[in-house]
């Protein structure tokens, strides 16, 4: 059973140290954090005196409330601790920084007494918690690296996956791996699949596995408070083949042995270079200038390359030759748009075209400027006098329509007009416009005019 010295001990240093940030808060004039941390005081005293059951096994919800509540403080505390460095590091109080040092040594020597692995597991056994052993369904060791966790997976998915065909489990898995005893054996094969996968999608993660080293899965299903923000309860979506096809890049239970066979690899023969394995040349990146009317109406871009090509029957030789290519922009392409033609790059004899990638960059405009993807900006310049009054002026649009505009409100700094549904157009992907029927009805976003003194 669980020592409520140790217990008492924890609560006590927990006080201690919010009383310490509770001074430097004020020090650093932090009123809200300071006020905060009064009224954490007012619980802490009170989880100090909470009186536990006899044997402090943690099966009453009074019991249950004592270690919650401890927990909670030392994260608001790591939270506190970070607010509080962030206002040392402004000031130059050699006082102020040698307090948060202390803070630092007073918080660590927190954390080893609750984070220990002893002090967690018999938490854990107090409170009849059943924890999963995510390193043990793997079999693999805590400190191990993701390499190594991917790898075991590899090996007991191909072993479990249910879709695989019984009759061929011996010619593509090992006798000694099939009939291999480990502590999961006792289970039924789609219990020890779904656990695999659920472990891999925790270990697998950076952040979930580093919330799971350090709370455990009770920590990351029912979330975490962390020093710079709340960590959401973690839930596993269920779909295991998802898992499985994001470790393989294939869905085929005999992924690892039979893409070899099923996609072998291209070859090449030729008296020059013998025979070998053909490889992929890198991407040829190059960047295609849209002005505002291109994005607006859309429009067809020929896009004239150079690349080498064959000139004999047996593709030996080659030569530079001009390849037009064609591209089709839709209203409302946005910067950063990348269009990839595969293979349609350099050709060599040992080599497999590389791909060419045109990316879509905004050309400047001479009247309007687009701002958050689909608005753009006319700056329009005025008089003193025409701030004051009021005044009239017309634009002309994108489209080569003219709207009339018309202010009688003072003109300050910061004034603008917005003209709804005047801007861009909204981009729609290929399967919106299908679902359409083909005729595409596009939303617009909006035309700003702001004013410039003269």
């Amino acid at each position: 059973m669980i020592s409520f010295r140790f217990l008492n001990a924890i609560s006590n240093k927990i006080i201690i140290t919010n009383k310490l940030y509770k001074t430097v808060a004020i020090h650093c004039n932090i009123r809200e954090l300071a006020e905060d941390l009064e009224g954490m005081n007012v619980e802490l005293l009170q989880i100090r005196d909470m009186k536990p059951s006899r044997r402090m096994s943690f099966n009453s919800s009074q019991d249950r409330k004592l270690l919650r509540e401890g927990e909670d403080a030392i994260s608001k505390l790591e939270f506190a601790r970070t607010t509080l460095a962030t206002c040392a590091l402004k000031t130059s109080s050699l006082l102020l920084r040698a307090a948060i040092r202390r803070l630092d040594a007073e918080l660590a020597l927190l954390d080893d007494l609750t984070n220990c692995d002893n002090f967690r597991y018999e938490m854990n056994e107090a409170m009849n918690l059943s924890e999963l052993d995510y390193y043990t369904i793997l079999n693999v060791k805590r400190s191990a690296t993701k390499g190594e966790i991917y790898l075991a997976y590899r090996k007991l998915a191909i072993r479990l996956n249910p879709y695989r065909d019984p009759k061929h489990c011996k010619e593509f898995v090992p006798l000694a791996e099939e009939n291999q005893l480990t502590h999961m054996s006792p289970m039924g094969l789609n219990k020890q699949w779904a656990y695999i996968n659920m472990a891999l999608d925790v270990l697998g993660n950076d952040l979930y596995r580093s919330i799971y080293d350090r709370y455990g899965e009770a920590g990351l299903i029912q979330g975490i408070l962390l020093p710079n923000g709340y960590f959401p309860p973690y839930h596993y979506h269920g779909d295991h083949m998802k898992v499985y096809h994001e470790v393989f890049g294939t869905y085929s239970p005999y992924a690892n042995i039979m893409d070899p066979i099923t996609n072998p690899p291209p070859l090449y023969t030729n008296k020059s270079n013998g025979i070998g394995v053909r490889t992929k040349e890198p991407p040829v990146e190059k960047t295609v200038a849209l002005s505002l009317e291109d994005v607006y109406f859309g429009c067809v871009k020929l896009m004239h390359v150079w690349r080498q090509e064959f000139i004999d029957k047996d593709e030996l030789a080659t030569e530079k030759r001009k390849k037009t290519l064609t591209l089709n922009i839709p209203p409302g392409i946005t910067a950063g748009t990348r269009f990839s033609f595969k293979e349609e790059g350099d050709r060599f004899p040992t080599k497999i075209p590389s791909d060419i990638i045109f990316i879509v960059e905004d050309k400047p405009h001479d009247v309007f400027k687009r701002r958050n993807l689909y608005n753009i900006v006319y700056t329009h310049e005025i008089s003193l006098c025409q701030a004051l009054i009021g005044f009239r002026f017309v634009i002309e649009t994108l489209d080569k329509r003219k709207i009339k505009v018309s202010i009688s409100d003072v003109v300050t700094p910061d004034f603008v007009k917005i003209l709804p549904n005047e801007g861009l157009p909204k981009y729609k992907s290929p399967d919106d416009i299908s679902k359409s029927r083909g005729v595409p009805t596009y939303e617009y976003g909006d035309l700003i005019i702001e004013f410039k003194n003269t």
